[in-house]
Order: structure tokens, then C-alpha cells, then sequence
């Protein structure tokens, strides 16, 4: 434990103060977090990890290293509405409208998470639905006289209820195969 003190405590004494890393990061035309992960490499002062190694020393953000200015977020009910007239109904196409969109979070779970966040879909304004039971899915399954995956995965289409992979879905919950669900010996 004592040497690794004395290793950190040496470590932090060879980097530079952030002020410091800030100039020599704008100097170098450094101004994304791939760009600074590949340029610390040869500069042996700036730290890996800025974040953690300035954590209680003045570090704000990665825009604020890079010196760009500090984008104010949208209120919560701004972005809902928002994503939904921008057509955002999934995790990874609002990641990918983000790019066009700097004052939208980039995790906006945690960002609102104190301040009325429920969840994705409450966001992409989508309903949830609620899966039925294992049973119940047996029931209806057989007597809508499916047979197979195959017409099963078509019929799901209108069964919002249904899940889309029943053998992961119910796993801990007694599936035990298709053909059970469909009410044939295996």
C-alpha cells in the first residue's frame, strides 16, 4: 500500500496543472477525447485519465480541456419533444442525432435522473407493454393453432404482448421448447 502511495504521489508530481494541459491541448489542436487519447501517448506530462487525475483539482468536462464553450441542456419535456418530432424512437438513433443535436445529453438517464426521468420509452414517447405470462402465451399461442417459429414470429406481429424471443424471455420461468409452447411432444 505504501508503495503504491509513493508511485501515485510521483506519478501526479511528472504531469502538468490543468491550466497547464489546457493550453498545450488547444496549442496542439487537440479537440476530441480520440484525438487526446491518441496525442497523450507522446506527451508523457498529460495524464490518461484528465478526469480522474484532476477529479478534485478544477476538472469540469472534456469540452471545458478542449475549451469549447459549455452547451446548455435542453429541460427534460424540451427533449421529449424534440426526439419525437425528430423521429428518435430507439437508444441508437438517438445516439446518432445527437451528433446534429449538441444540447441534448449524451446520457440523458443520469442527467435527468433526479429531475423526472422514467425511462427510454417514456422518452421516445412509445407505450410499454406489458408480456404475459408464460401460460397465457401457451394458451393463446395453441389456439391460434401455430406450429412452428417461424409462424409464430409472423402472428407476434399482432400480439404486441407476445415476446419477440420467448425461449429468452421466459428462460428462468419454466420454458422449457418450442414445441412445448406450441403444445407438441418433443
Amino acid at each position: 500500500k505504501i508503495v503504491n502511495e509513493k508511485r501515485e504521489k510521483e506519478a501526479k508530481k511528472e504531469k502538468i496543472a490543468l491550466d497547464d494541459l489546457k493550453r498545450e491541448v488547444m496549442a496542439a489542436g487537440v479537440d476530441t477525447y480520440d484525438k487526446y487519447h491518441a496525442a497523450h501517448k507522446d506527451h508523457p506530462q498529460w495524464p490518461a485519465a484528465p478526469y480522474d487525475f484532476y477529479k478534485n483539482n478544477g476538472w469540469i468536462s472534456w469540452s471545458d480541456l478542449f475549451g469549447r464553450e459549455k452547451v446548455e441542456k435542453v429541460s427534460l419535456e424540451q427533449l421529449k419533444q424534440e426526439v419525437r418530432a425528430a423521429g428518435v424512437d430507439t437508444y441508437d438513433k438517438y445516439h446518432a442525432a445527437r451528433k446534429k443535436h449538441p444540447h441534448w445529453p449524451s446520457i440523458p438517464d443520469q442527467y435527468y435522473g433526479n429531475s423526472g426521468w422514467t425511462n427510454w420509452y417514456d422518452l421516445f414517447g412509445k407505450e410499454i407493454i406489458e408480456k404475459i405470462l408464460l401460460g397465457q402465451l401457451k394458451r393463446e399461442v395453441r389456439a391460434a393453432g401455430i406450429n412452428s417459429a417461424d409462424q409464430y414470429r409472423v402472428a407476434r406481429k399482432d400480439h404486441p404482448s407476445w415476446p419477440s424471443d420467448p425461449d429468452k424471455f421466459y428462460k428462468n420461468s419454466g420454458w422449457i421448447n418450442w414445441p412445448d409452447l406450441f403444445g407438441k411432444k418433443s
